[in-house]
């Protein structure tokens, strides 16, 4: 009996040293809570207003040449069950028109806020020669408004965010997410460098500030640097930032390193420095997440902190879910 209590106890320290350090745990979904379409539907980004959810999602048309993606919404009263949002459009659920602007017919990985009784549409374009974000040129971040949730169009005729010669966006960006910090917005993205980078891509969390949520100012260094993320040795991107209830800021972001996994960290500015969480939160391992967990969105409700997600197959991508409870870490 006490060589049993003995083993019992190593056993329990074992698994105490193993916890994440007083970070909670979270329940993932095992199925994808809305496939959409077609076989492209991830990149959510989901917004909560008088009950009601909306999620802008990357969506896909089959129907232009090149095929290619485009920004759709569904809607839900729960968060869990969506149906795309009914448009006189072959896309169903599409935001954004191929003609919405004259430096973009493609259009990807957005992120939505209302401000001012405005909902503002932030998302990346390019012109698509049938290569993607990758493989096709200039990517700039453009924005979109709407009275209504619905109709968007180009609140300008030009990108309010495009990437710097030398910067660490020269070559592309992704994966635009809005927060406050101070009297200002923050706008935190995935910045890409492979010309003159070295011998492989360089992806970094970039950050701009505005006052207005159209003129950005671009801050000169990356918000986290991928030495401080242990479980992402080669950096991290598609990222979200949520202030959260006691003041602190979450970052949520995923790994480079593939399978993808997302993990979050906090900090008491979007700049760190982070204690970030040291094992992943999501992990690529549902049937429709084998090749990664990508592009996180959150929203903290009460008690309740919800994620959605969307997960990686060879051929597919479709919107997951998990939640867990607030506070986030005891």
């Amino acid at each position: 009996m006490k060589t049993s209590l003995v083993i019992l106890m190593m056993l329990f320290f074992a698994c105490k040293e193993e916890a994440p350090k007083g970070w909670k745990s979270w329940v993932v979904n095992s199925d994808p809570i809305f496939q959409g379409q077609f076989s492209l539907v991830g990149d959510p980004s989901v917004l909560k207003e008088s009950g009601k959810y909306r999620m802008f999602y990357t969506g896909f048309d089959a129907y232009r040449n090149p095929q290619g993606p485009e920004i759709c919404q569904a809607t839900s009263q729960d968060g869990l069950t969506w149906s795309n949002v009914i448009v006189n459009d072959k896309v169903e659920g599409r935001m954004l028109n191929a003609s919405t602007n004259n430096w973009s017919n493609a259009h990807e990985t957005c992120y939505v806020i209302k401000r001012n009784n405005l909902y503002y549409l932030y998302f990346i374009g390019y012109q698509d020669k049938g290569g993607g974000v990758f493989g096709s040129g200039a990517v700039s971040i453009g924005l979109a408004t709407s009275s209504t949730g619905e109709n968007f169009v180009a609140s300008q005729a030009t990108p309010v965010i495009e990437s710097s010669p030398n910067g660490l966006d020269r070559d592309a960006m992704t994966s635009p997410a809005l927060s406050t910090y101070r009297d200002s917005l923050i706008m935190i993205y995935a910045g890409f460098c492979y010309t003159q980078c070295g011998s492989s891509i360089t992806t970094n969390l970039l950050a701009a500030m505005s006052s207005d949520g159209i003129t950005w100012v671009k801050k000169s260094k990356p918000i986290i640097a991928k030495e401080e993320v242990p479980w992402a040795s080669k950096g991290v991107s598609e990222a979200e930032l949520i202030l959260g209830p006691d003041n602190l800021y979450y970052l949520f972001m995923m790994s480079i390193d593939e399978p993808n996994v997302i993990g979050v960290a906090r900090s008491t500015t979007p700049f760190g420095p982070w204690d970030v969480n040291p094992i992943p939160i999501i992990k690529a391992d549902k049937t429709f997440s084998t090749k990664g967990a990508v592009a996180p969105s959150v929203l903290i409700e009460g008690q309740r902190v919800r994620l959605w997600y969307h997960g990686a197959t060879t051929n597919k991508l479709q919107i997951g879910y998990a939640e867990t409870t607030w506070p986030l870490k005891n």
